[in-house]
């Protein structure tokens, strides 16, 4: 069922929803194993692999202390060896890239009520299920259609396609500022160039990042955030507002797109 779970230390207390997979191996499998979320056009809605893809265990899908699960969250992977296993899958699509340093990721957003394919694949084969994720009676009663959850899927999509875009250049920008200062504070042959570079790259990171300070305007990154988490709220139709905001921050990353972004010579 499509609902929202709330916080751990709400009262009362909602899991956050989830599809549990069960999927039996005869034996150890060698190479990959993928599992594919796919919507009634067959476009993949999320993805998972048996190569783990990131070295903090705390995103490898580990199992969970409180449900005996093992939830298909962010950067998961799938076992590969001999027995039973059953993994949950968040009802998510995959969250945006993530700004380098941040603590966590928002997640993706929740998908919209429907029939949704489970498409596994390894060497030794394909198999499928289907599963019906229904809407929340609760939601449904308040008058909000499935058709205003799956605009409100749409537009999420859009934000975190753009706000994953905004972070990959958020990433860059910090890159190239730490290696511009780095070749600043080495007083070397380079510092003229590095310190002609650096104020190119004020303007954009200017733009783009919110100051280190109390009370200070958010930027087009924090901007782009915010949006996106209210987004991820209650069930609803978005209004005028969102997608006029949405318009304007995607203009707003255009005309950053158009600036100069400076490259630091690599050993130097």
């Amino acid at each position: 069922m499509h609902f929202r779970g709330t916080s751990s230390r709400s009262v009362p207390s909602v899991p956050s929803p989830g599809v549990r997979i069960d999927y039996m191996l005869s034996d150890s499998i060698d190479g990959d194993l993928t599992l594919e979320i796919q919507d009634s056009e067959g476009k993949v809605v999320r993805s998972f692999s048996s190569s783990p893809t990131s070295k903090d265990s705390t995103q490898k899908g580990e199992v969970s202390m409180a449900t005996g699960f093992r939830p298909l969250g962010e950067n998961a992977y799938l076992s590969t060896a001999k027995g039973h296993h059953r993994v949950t899958w968040d009802m998510r699509h995959e969250g945006p890239i993530k700004k380098k340093g941040a603590r966590r990721n928002p997640g993706g957003p929740l998908v919209a009520p429907g029939t949704y394919q489970l498409v596994m694949k390894s060497s030794l084969g394909e198999q499928s299920a289907a599963v019906a994720i229904a809407g929340d009676p609760r939601v449904l009663e308040q008058g909000i259609k499935e058709s205003d959850m799956q605009a409100q899927e749409e537009l999420s999509l859009k934000v975190r396609d753009l706000l994953s875009s905004l972070n990959t250049l958020y990433n860059e920008v910090k890159k190239q500022e730490k290696a511009f200062n780095k070749q600043i504070k080495a007083k070397g042959a380079d510092v003229k160039s590095a310190e002609k570079s650096l104020a190119k790259l004020t303007p954009l990171r200017d733009e783009l990042i919110t100051q280190e300070g109390r009370y200070m305007t958010p930027m087009l990154a924090d901007q782009c955030g915010y949006l996106y988490y209210m987004l991820l709220q209650a069930d609803q139709h978005p209004g005028k507002d969102a997608y006029d905001r949405y318009e304007e921050l995607k203009a707003w990353y255009d005309r950053l797109q158009g600036m100069e972004l400076p490259h630091a010579v690599e050993g130097r």
